[in-house]
């Protein structure tokens, strides 16, 4: 009969110890529950991690509230980092819950305060947080735009931002312009019908911006658009999809990100003929080539269109003759994937 040695794991280093219970929360985040109960030291290094990320909805909000009734509120104010409140979640649970979780950085903010009877009054319990990513409804967003509170340290921190349509209305949001750090925006309009002048109206009062996907049901028909920075993706599960980047997952943005990407790679291999030029006019984002002669640089700006994963690369005729001692040629372009 064999017997096993058991690993004394209390004559470890206090600090080693810690990684060790931390790193096994981290990666099977449902032991963390299971963790807490070692002992009571354990309990202080996990409970924190439990509580960094807090989805919400019908059934588990009233034990948070609980929970708050139980803990200081200085630990949801340095632990609750990343929230989502769903739809299913009331707005006077919801308003409790963001004045008390006040050291957020990341917000998905489902809740319908139109509905509260009477109102409710959210916006100066967002407009106080340092957000980094801020996921809400369109019109939410916009009544959260007119609290003077907003245009403080909550626009100055803003980078991703997930905008809502729950129901058809003005489709421009000219708030955009006062986020002066926003690299990341999302439109999620499912079965609305949009233009490419409107998404390209959008990113151009974002100076800052990288990516911008557009989510829409599956199987419906994107908008080719000119600018690389536009990404049409399916419409995921908003929740796992929110969690996703907590967990080390692809989400929207991972995945729309790779795809930008990709497409910058493509146009900076297009090819080079001769003297003939490729360039990328980032002012302009699209694709200007050039021929220099002797002094002159004559300069042609050709648009270029993006469907999907697909940019619509132009094929270049040309015909040449001398004019004025300068060169003018003409050009047909088609698509082709």
């Amino acid at each position: 009969m064999t017997t096993v040695d058991y690993f004394p794991i209390q004559d470890l280093p206090t600090e080693l110890e810690r990684e060790i219970f931390e790193t096994a929360a981290y990666m099977r985040p449902s032991s963390a529950l299971d963790l807490v109960l070692v002992a009571r030291k354990v309990r202080t290094w996990i409970q924190p991690l439990i509580y960094e990320m807090v989805t919400l909805g019908t059934d588990d909000t009233s034990l948070f509230l609980r929970t708050m009734d139980e803990l200081p509120v200085a630990f949801f104010q340095q632990n609750v980092k990343r929230l989502c409140l769903t739809v299913s979640v009331e707005p006077e649970a919801a308003a409790r819950i963001l004045a008390t979780c006040s050291g957020l950085q990341s917000l998905a903010c489902w809740v319908d305060f139109r509905a509260a009877h009477p109102q409710v009054q959210f916006s100066p319990l967002i407009a106080s947080q340092h957000l980094r990513r801020l996921s809400m409804e369109i019109r939410h967003f916009r009544q959260l735009c007119r609290d003077p509170l907003c245009h403080g340290a909550l626009f100055r921190s803003l980078t991703r931002l997930d905008l809502i349509y729950w129901e058809p209305g003005e489709l421009a949001i000219w708030e955009l312009a006062a986020l002066p750090c926003l690299t990341h925006l999302c439109i999620i309009i499912r079965d609305l019908p949009v233009t490419e002048a409107y998404l390209l109206s959008v990113i151009s009062m974002c100076p800052s911006l990288n990516v911008m996907a557009v989510l829409i049901d599956e199987g419906a028909d994107p908008v080719p658009t000119r600018d690389w920075r536009i990404v049409w993706l399916p419409y995921p599960v908003m929740v796992l999809d929110w969690e996703a980047p907590f967990r080390g997952q692809e989400d929207t943005w991972s995945r729309a990100e790779d795809i930008v990407k990709s497409r910058e790679r493509e146009l900076a291999n297009l090819p080079r003929l001769g003297n003939l030029t490729y360039c990328l006019a980032a002012s302009r984002w699209k694709l200007i080539y050039f021929w220099r002669f002797g002094a002159q640089m004559d300069l042609k700006v050709l648009p270029i269109t993006w469907s999907r994963h697909t940019v619509a690369k132009p094929e270049l005729e040309f015909t040449w003759s001398l004019k004025r001692s300068s060169l003018v040629r003409s050009t047909g372009s088609s698509c082709y994937p």
